[in-house]
């Protein structure tokens, strides 16, 4: 299929024509507009005279009064060309979508009576009300008008009351940049009828040539077996983390009623029906991951992609730019990422819905086997009636998403992903930047800097909490993580200062090099075996955990930098390594450096970027057979020697190749080696030294 409004498409941008505008072109039959528009009961602004079905009349009855007033003074024309930056209303909002959902209706209704005819009543009828109907739709997801601002910020109300057709052709609109009126109606025809090659089609519409290379690109870095093994084991220790939230949570919530008389909030038996519910999911979620992995397995032998789309993620991120079994390879790094955060969902939606449930029980009265069964019961009680405990499933949905890092980011990081989009090339310098500035807030939303005055987020929730702004529990729920991570940091720091850890290591090269030559590693937990030996077992992968440890272990290491700017180095260079490398904003500060600094960073610089064109998992396997470390430096100096250090970087990386280039030798003038053993270099994200 021909798909017109390719990505990059200007030409139908801007304030939506009016219906009568935009249906001609779209349907070829030749008859009288006004004889259609009567027939449909389309000209009249009072949804009540029109001819309504069944479910329409529902609907209708099921509007607010002040949404149907607004309603019917309204006409298409005034919705369509609103402008103005004014603040819209919950009621206007929900008019507005009621009025689609009537267009939307209607447009069935036509599509319906359409299919298999060749009368030209219903042909041009059909035709009028996808026009009508995609006018409101577009409107709705134009940033540019007063109308898409308002629909945008009431973005909850929308999705709580928009139909599968209108969520995915507001996707559509939002998506494809310029996607004319008539592309946009056969992706919806498509999509309602199910057809397989829709996927085909959104991949021509959505992608490009270079959006394919980014994408193959972003997959080998992603390919690499250890990448996979440290995602799943931050999955694991983020649900560890929370589990300790609330239950600090729930001490806090005693002690402030012990103090102020005060009913209580949060209880310490959520813990307890929150673990035993993941537990409890943990095996049926493990069996459904084995059979994603099978699916997945298929599709790659067959080359054929899943035709259901959730409507719930953008379609870009569903959609691969490369089709066929190729296609299929490429995805497989994203997709056993995917399989292995939906699986952990499902494991948390049980223990965040069991917690909710327990807290319930025991804001009734309840306690022990009485609050267990009461807590049951409700959790049958949502199954059957989901309205029967309003909020519960939508605090469950957001927990879900939250706990695998992949709630709404940072402003910042929002912006970036943007620009992103946008310019291509930044794919080369933040290939990944959202799941990462996630990982860096909830990090530093367990940091004792919450307790700062005035601008500590627990600081402001206690004072919020004595003004009677926000609830008991609300500013419990704030407080315990700062709580919790300032714990984890002080038993970290007397840990380090045990020995025990160790952090980034001297700031001079020479120190830290020969400290590596014993086998010591940067942020690594050390582990004394007898006889001076000892083990070091690198924590950097795992978050969140690690931002704790590495901070801790910075600090306890900055008193050793004898000299003051030494001291400022080793901070700075501690916040560095804990917050902006885990959001991998350090690719911006790399890419600054080689531009400001050329001679000192852009060598290395080219060789980091080169170096990301051979999937990482070749690059382990290159590494698992070959256990020497190979030089890459160039023969010649400065920038005529560029060329030939990229290219030494990329046949070190190349199994069997690397062989070709010589050994680096250490301080000592002995072959440099790696650590671990062949297996472990190509399946662990860390390699343990001794």
């Amino acid at each position: 299929m021909e798909i017109e409004g390719r990505a990059g498409d200007e030409k139908h941008r801007g304030e939506p024509p009016l219906v009568e505008q935009r249906v001609k072109g779209i349907a070829e039959v030749e008859i009288k507009e006004d004889k259609v528009r009567k027939e449909l009961g389309l000209d009249d602004a009072d949804p009540t005279k029109r001819k309504l079905s069944r479910e329409q009349a529902r609907h209708w009855d099921d509007i607010a009064p002040e949404a149907q007033e607004i309603i019917r003074k309204t006409t298409d024309d005034q919705f369509l060309k609103l402008q103005d930056d004014r603040s819209f209303t919950d009621a206007e909002t929900l008019a507005f979508n009621a009025r689609v959902r009537a267009k939307s209706e209607a447009m069935n209704d036509a599509w319906n009576a359409a299919k298999g005819s060749n009368d030209p009543v219903l042909l041009r009828a059909k035709a009028l009300t996808l026009a009508d109907y995609l006018a409101f739709e577009r409107a709705s997801v134009d940033d540019g008008t007063g109308l898409g601002r308002a629909m945008a910020a009431r973005a909850a109300i929308m999705k709580a009351s928009g139909a599968p057709d209108s969520t995915f052709i507001r996707r559509v609109f939002r998506e494809i940049k310029g996607v004319s009126d008539a592309d946009a109606g056969r992706l919806l025809e498509m999509y309602k009828n199910n057809d397989p090659e829709i996927r085909d089609a959104l991949r021509y519409a959505l992608a490009s040539k270079m959006d394919a290379f980014w994408y193959a690109l972003k997959s080998g870095m992603l390919s690499g077996v250890g990448t996979h093994v440290a995602a799943q084991s931050s999955n694991i220790l983020t649900q560890g983390v929370v589990v300790a939230d609330s239950a600090m949570a729930a001490k806090l919530d005693w002690a402030v009623s012990k103090l102020r008389g005060t009913p209580r909030e949060r209880f310490s038996e959520e813990v307890g029906a929150e673990t035993g519910a993941m537990l409890k999911a943990t095996g049926p979620a493990l069996r459904a991951f084995v059979g994603d992995l099978q699916a997945i397995a298929e599709t790659v032998r067959t080359g054929k992609e899943n035709t259901e789309l959730d409507l719930d993620a953008p379609l870009a991120h569903q959609i691969s730019p490369i089709g066929g079994r190729l296609g299929r390879v490429v995805d497989l790094p994203f997709k056993l990422l995917g399989a292995a955060d939906v699986r952990t969902k499902d494991v948390v939606g049980p223990g965040v819905a069991a917690k909710l449930a327990m807290r319930k029980a025991r804001g009734e009265g309840l306690s022990g086997q009485a609050a267990r069964d009461r807590t049951m019961e409700i959790l049958r009680e949502v199954v059957a009636d989901p309205k029967s405990h309003p909020g519960l499933l939508a605090e469950v949905a957001k927990e879900k998403t939250r706990r695998v890092y992949q709630d709404e980011p940072w402003n910042i990081i929002k912006q970036l992903d943007h620009m992103k989009r946008d310019h291509k090339w930044l794919n080369l310098v933040i290939p990944f930047i959202r799941t990462g500035g996630n990982v860096a807030r909830f990090g530093i939303q367990h940091l004792p800097t919450g307790f700062m005055p005035v601008t500590g987020e627990a600081y402001k929730a206690i004072a919020a909490f004595r003004r009677g702004e926000i609830s008991q529990g609300a500013m419990a729920d704030v407080v315990a993580p700062r709580i919790v991570g300032t714990m984890v940091l002080g038993a970290a720091l007397a840990a380090a200062k045990m020995g025990l850890l160790t952090g980034s290591g001297p700031e001079d090269k020479k120190k830290k090099q020969n400290l590596r030559e014993t086998g010591w590693q940067p942020y690594s937990i050390v582990i004394p075996v007898g006889d001076g030996r000892k083990i070091y077992v690198p924590f950097s992968r795992f978050d969140p955990v690690t931002t704790f440890l590495g901070i801790a272990a910075d600090f306890s290491e900055i008193e050793d930098e004898k000299k003051q700017g030494a001291m400022l180095d080793k901070a700075l260079g501690s916040v560095v390594e804990n917050f902006v490398n885990k959001s991998w904003l350090v690719g911006l500060g790399d890419a600054a450096s080689a531009w400001t600094e050329p001679k000192q960073f852009l060598s290395q610089y080219a060789k980091l970027t080169t170096g990301a064109l051979v999937p990482n998992i070749i690059a382990k396997a290159a590494q698992a057979i070959d256990p020497t470390v190979r030089s890459t430096k160039a023969e010649a100096k400065g920038y005529a020697g560029i060329p030939e250090q990229l290219l030494r970087n990329l046949v070190s990386r190349i199994p069997g190749a690397s062989f070709v280039l010589e050994e680096r030798t250490t301080p000592s003038g002995e072959p440099a080696q790696r650590a671990g053993n062949a297996v472990t270099r190509f399946l662990s994200p860390v390699q343990v030294t001794s």
